[in-house]
């Protein structure tokens, strides 16, 4: 009987050290980053348009291009949920990085049919293997949505762009919005190419291009 009871209170102590741990853990892990999220447009016709041996191959190459831009630029924190980018960075550097990283997967993401909307705000956020989430990613995600063209937009303060506002970074742009008032925003600049270049590669593997 002692035995039960010594095993019933080290498990039920155990218990109740994972519980604090758990919550040291969410107390560490918020904090304010810039964050940057991204959508996948077409993605629906991806799926919709290809049997499932080409959609395991488009989705591969999806995960690979975001994985090869992430590592180009050193970004640990990113997950990739479906048609989703969500990635995270500190300080006035990793607002830069992130911008690169913008302006690289939109450049990129054109040239090999992943047409990407995208936003970019700074707040508070929780991350953790598993899941993210927080106020900052909430607003990077409605900004991102909210958006009717190919490109990303900044909702931040002029003061975080210190520095960054040049035509390989920063410019300030009109972006087309699916409704509410039309206004400037900083948004990441980047070469789009051709009319005919992006109505060739929209045409392939299925993806037929509508921002919705």
């Amino acid at each position: 009987m002692y035995l039960y009871i010594t095993l019933f209170l080290a498990l039920s102590f155990s218990s109740y050290i994972d519980t604090l741990k758990s919550e040291v853990f969410m107390k560490e892990t918020m904090k304010e980053a810039y964050c940057y999220v991204s959508d996948l447009l077409g993605f629906k016709n991806i799926i919709l348009n290809l049997e499932s041996d080409k959609q395991c191959r488009r989705v591969d190459a999806w995960i690979e291009f975001v994985d090869n831009g992430a590592n180009k630029f050193g970004i640990q924190n990113y997950h990739i949920i479906s048609d989703t980018i969500f990635a995270i960075a500190n300080g006035h550097h990793g607002l830069e990085t992130l911008l690169d990283f913008s302006k690289y997967m939109l450049e990129e993401g054109m040239k090999k049919s992943f047409p990407l909307r995208g936003g970019i705000t700074f707040g508070e956020v929780n991350w953790r293997s598993h899941v993210v989430f927080g106020k900052a990613i909430i607003e990077a995600y409605n900004l991102a949505n909210r958006q009717n063209w190919v490109g990303t937009s900044c909702d931040l303060d002029r003061s975080h762009l210190h520095g960054l506002w040049d035509m390989d970074k920063v410019i300030l742009y009109i972006p087309p919005m699916k409704n509410g008032m039309a206004k400037f925003m900083p948004v990441s600049s980047w070469n789009m190419p051709s009319c005919n270049k992006v109505l060739s590669n929209m045409s392939i593997e299925g993806h037929n291009l509508e921002i919705e």
